[in-house]
């Protein structure tokens, strides 16, 4: 790993002169920023191979961006961290990078990484479902079939992604999309949850607008866009006509449109107060009838191909 260029983005500047000292003294090619400016141009070029920190929560935008160009990305949450804790962090990682003069340690090195990096990207989501938990407690009590349907339809996306060969982060990401894609019906009267007949058009209204009060209730608790998209847009249409943006295709965020499908299987094999449990036959059947009017049809197949009836739940 040595003769590749890294970059830290580290807000505090005594860390990020040592960052860079620390790299010279390993021998590797190390340029750390306290900011994000011109960052992005730096990444356009392919100067990088990888990318380590976050700054200030605004890290989001450099993992947009560099998953596009695609040089690796290690995020660093800064949470409680003191100085010497986050220095000991970075230099356990510079370290994994220096050892990169032979091909087998290269290799342990980077698998070093790639634990550090599940590592992070596992504390982040735990920390976003332990601040969410009071409200999504708070929503199994108004309706307590939710709780196990979002844990369902978080492991249905998770092998979706699986089938369609996301890589490890992604499926993790749809797994907590599910645990929290309903957050937003914590504003919604219980009696209309719970309620076996048709809705008024109030009460249609409500029901419609709780992905956007769930964007708004996860909003402050992340800066994952993946995440807020899954959210807000788990009930939009491949075709055009979903709510609450009317997006349509590729306008759909990749990970909202897997957790449509992933929602509405739940939805058909188990009991709803409007209906009875369908078969998994006939919830894939639904499902690739109505793509790609409402479901992307790349995402219905990956369905059929993950056997979900044989998924442990």
């Amino acid at each position: 790993m040595r003769g590749e260029k890294i970059l830290v983005l580290e807000s505090r500047v005594d860390l990020a002169s040592w960052v860079e000292e620390e790299g010279r003294r390993l021998g590797l090619d190390v340029t750390a920023r306290v900011d994000l400016s011109g960052v992005e141009g730096d990444l356009a070029r392919g100067e990088f191979a990888f990318v380590i920190g976050l700054v200030n929560g605004e890290g989001k935008r450099i993992e947009a961006l560099s998953d596009r160009l695609r040089p690796k990305v290690i995020p660093l949450a800064h949470g409680n961290e003191t100085a010497a804790e986050r220095r000991a962090r970075l230099g356990r990682i510079l370290g994994a990078l220096g050892c990169g003069r032979a091909a087998s340690t290269a290799r342990a090195a980077g698998r070093w990484i790639e634990r550090r990096f599940d590592e992070e990207i596992d504390a982040r989501h735990d920390r976003l479902v332990e601040r969410l938990t009071p409200a999504l407690r708070a929503l199994a009590r108004l309706d307590h079939h939710i709780r196990d349907h979002s844990r369902r339809v978080g492991i249905y996306a998770r092998e979706i992604g699986r089938a369609l060969g996301l890589d490890p982060e992604a499926r993790r990401l749809l797994t907590v999309g599910g645990w929290v894609h309903d957050v937003g019906k914590i504003r919604i009267a219980p009696e209309t949850l719970c309620k076996p007949e048709p809705l008024e058009p109030d009460e249609w209204e409500a029901m419609t607008s709780h992905p956007g009060w769930g964007h708004d209730l996860v909003r402050p608790c992340t800066g994952d866009d993946r995440l807020l998209a899954m959210v807000l847009h788990h009930h939009e249409h491949f075709g055009g006509g979903g709510y609450p943006g009317g997006l349509k295709r590729s306008k759909i965020p990749e990970v909202a449109r897997i957790l449509a499908v992933a929602d509405a299987y739940d939805a058909v094999t188990h009991d709803r107060p409007y209906r009875a449990a369908a078969s998994h036959r006939h919830a894939l059947g639904e499902i690739l009838k109505h793509a790609p009017a409402q479901f992307d049809p790349d995402v219905a197949r990956a369905a059929l191909a993950a056997r979900l009836d044989t998924v442990k739940v």
